[in-house]
């Protein structure tokens, strides 16, 4: 039975071929299993699996038939409730971001931290363009979020984080383009890019707020996963002074931009690439500092 998970070429999408949308799916399946035989003290973590589960299902839903925004975004939503209202795992405070003193957000906790996972989620989404660029941002946010963890003691959060990691470098090497394969064998799919998104999200959380003593710096959480944030700010703003939705579809991304400069796709995956990791590394540096 054929269930017409692939992505198809034509119209914005350049790519030879049908490409199995079943990276995300994967991902999610190895991450669990995982999960289960090498990480202890798992039952704080079940809201997390049960978030990322509800997106991965519907970013399947979403590869085979094409959702509405509305539609997704009420799912987004739904997974948010569940990290936050039953995983306990939101935004109380931004650190001390202008020199006067902690900023506690109170009775904004949990709606701030929505929107700012809705903002991470849709920005990872977003750079889902080229072959390794989603995939590979990931992958440096985890391990700068992975060192952060050890560095403050959180060694069970360290192991899933590291664990993440290692699902994606295992993608990566059918999704990124290298001297042993000159083209995506597998994509993400929304599947993908929106479990990412979510786990970012809580991880970042996790790590800067709660109750133990040495926490990330807000801030600093904010470098790590900037490149997509700024890239979604920058197009979102020029679409809505422009008189479109925020949703809309163009060739206005930050990759698409370098492409018409001149640079190739494997060329523009590398600068985007080491510009995260400079942003996620002056950001932990400066943290110690």
């Amino acid at each position: 039975m054929r269930i017409e998970l692939v992505d198809r070429p034509g119209g914005r999408k350049q790519h030879e071929g049908e490409i199995p949308l079943t990276g995300g799916l994967a991902m999610f399946l190895a991450f669990s299993f995982g999960a289960l035989i090498l990480v202890p003290q798992l039952f704080q973590y079940r809201s997390l699996f049960f978030a990322i589960g509800v997106l991965v299902i519907v970013g399947v839903l979403d590869d085979m038939h094409s959702l509405t925004v509305t539609k997704k975004l009420i799912a987004q939503v739904f997974a948010m409730v569940l990290m936050t209202s039953w995983g306990g795992i939101y935004v109380t405070q931004l650190g001390d971001l202008f020199g006067l003193g902690r900023i506690d957000l109170r009775d904004w906790a949990i709606p701030f931290t929505v929107i700012c996972a809705l903002g991470v989620i849709n920005a990872l989404n977003m750079s889902d363009g080229m072959d390794g660029l989603a995939g590979g941002i990931s992958l440096l946010a985890f391990f700068w979020f992975g060192v952060a963890a050890l560095v403050i003691g959180q060694s069970v959060s360290a192991q899933l984080i590291f664990l993440f990691a290692c699902v994606l470098l295992g993608f990566l090497f059918f999704n990124m383009r290298h001297p042993w394969r000159e083209r995506a064998n597998v994509f993400m799919g929304d599947s993908g890019s929106m479990m990412l998104g979510l786990a970012l999200t809580w991880f970042s959380v996790e790590l800067t707020q709660g109750g133990h003593q040495h926490k990330l710096s807000p801030i600093t959480a904010v470098w790590i996963i900037a490149l997509p944030l700024m890239d979604m700010g920058s197009i979102v703003l020029r679409r809505m002074t422009g008189g479109r939705s925020p949703f809309s579809a163009d060739q206005g991304h930050l990759h698409h931009i370098l492409l018409l400069a001149g640079y190739t796709e494997r060329q523009v995956v590398v600068i985007l690439l080491c510009a995260s990791l400079l942003l996620g590394g002056g950001g932990f540096v400066a943290w110690r500092l």
